[in-house]
């Protein structure tokens, strides 16, 4: 299917690049299902091509191209008839997509857009959903796997000031099965031991150990060549257009995106490197309840270690499997979870005189 539409463009298209081919052939392979008509796939991808083809084609011209990709696509339509008309009345979100709030979201469709039917939708928007099937929110795993542990502090004493000392003999340690929120009140040194895990900060006594200088990577919003250095400006935008980042708004500065397209570029960003563990401060901040629980279980899918600061509970409870709590100067492991700490949270307050 893919491939014929694909020897339709390279005869047609000649001038069409790299990233721009692997786009409207994405569009075309996810989105099929969606087209009800020539029109549809027009509204989708005609407009792109008119600009592709620098005037060369007239609407009529491009028209009778993508009616041949329909006709294309459709081949088979007598066979899949029956699945075709399930995905156009089911809700969009259930249309083939995985995780697909915190995609959709960032595409434009609202809470209620994402209750819809997918035949209530133009092609343009159609589009976009066709798009988000083929970005739904991921973390590679195709990273070199070492031994534990991945990540350690060892009897790591740390202070901004001689006087107040943050941590005193700091010890922990983190592997690729770890699934670890940090917990605490403000000010405990929460944000501090990650910098320190990560690098960004260095122990005033003890050692930190790490396997690999790109084993770990922290949520952050910077331009991919400054994190990067070296690679070509396609690899760049690959690595953007990956997460729906192409066109002109690869190039623009991350201050003018809007609160979608900068997420996307996070997660571009994160996973460049490919990293073997996520270290995360507060990753759910500004996001809506089903945009967390995409991300959850996009986690939840990576194969490497996580270690991240969170007050959110139910985002805590479906991801970690193991609490850290600051205070004090070190870290508790509470083996109990986040029932054991509420239950030593209340035995404390009860104990202070607030219950």
């Amino acid at each position: 299917m893919a491939a014929s539409c694909a020897e339709i463009l390279r005869r047609e298209f000649p001038e069409l690049d790299g990233e721009m081919f692997d786009y409207v052939t994405g569009v075309l392979h996810s989105g099929s299902s969606d087209f009800e008509s020539v029109d549809d796939l027009f509204e989708a991808v005609g407009e792109l091509l008119q600009d592709v083809s620098r005037d060369s084609k007239d609407d009529e011209d491009i028209r009778a191209i993508c009616q041949r990709m329909y006709n294309t696509l459709h081949l088979d339509s007598n066979n899949s008839q029956s699945n075709r008309q399930v995905l156009l009345d089911a809700p969009i979100q259930l249309s083939q997509i995985t995780d697909s709030c915190v995609i959709l979201a960032g595409l434009g469709f609202n809470a209620k857009m994402q209750q819809q039917t997918t035949k209530e939708f133009s092609g343009g928007w159609r589009m976009r959903l066709a798009l988000a099937r083929a970005l739904f929110a991921r973390f590679p795993d195709g990273f070199e796997k070492f031994s534990p542990p991945i990540l350690q502090l060892d009897d790591v004493d740390f202070y901004y000031e001689p006087h107040n000392y943050i941590f005193r003999s700091l010890s922990v340690s983190a592997d690729l099965e770890s699934r670890i929120c940090v917990v605490g009140e403000n000010g405990a040194g929460k944000s501090t031991m990650l910098k320190i895990l990560m690098g960004d900060l260095a122990p005033v006594r003890g050692i930190r150990h790490a396997h690999s200088p790109q084993s770990q990577y922290l949520f952050s919003i910077p331009v991919l060549d400054a994190c990067f250095p070296g690679k070509t400006e396609e690899e760049y935008r690959h690595q953007l257009g990956c997460y729906g980042v192409s066109g002109e708004l690869a190039v623009r500065p991350v201050a003018t995106l809007s609160g979608g397209q900068k997420s996307r570029v996070a997660f571009a960003q994160m996973t460049m490197p490919c990293p073997n563990f996520y270290i995360l401060d507060e990753p759910t901040n500004h996001l809506d309840m089903e945009t967390i629980e995409a991300l959850a279980k996009a986690l939840n899918k990576f194969r490497g270690g996580l270690i991240l600061v969170s007050h959110d509970e139910r985002f805590i409870r479906m991801v970690c499997q193991e609490l850290w709590v600051c205070g004090n100067g070190t870290v508790q492991r509470i083996d109990g979870g986040f029932d054991e700490y509420r239950n030593i949270l209340q035995e404390q307050f009860r104990k202070e005189g607030f219950l």
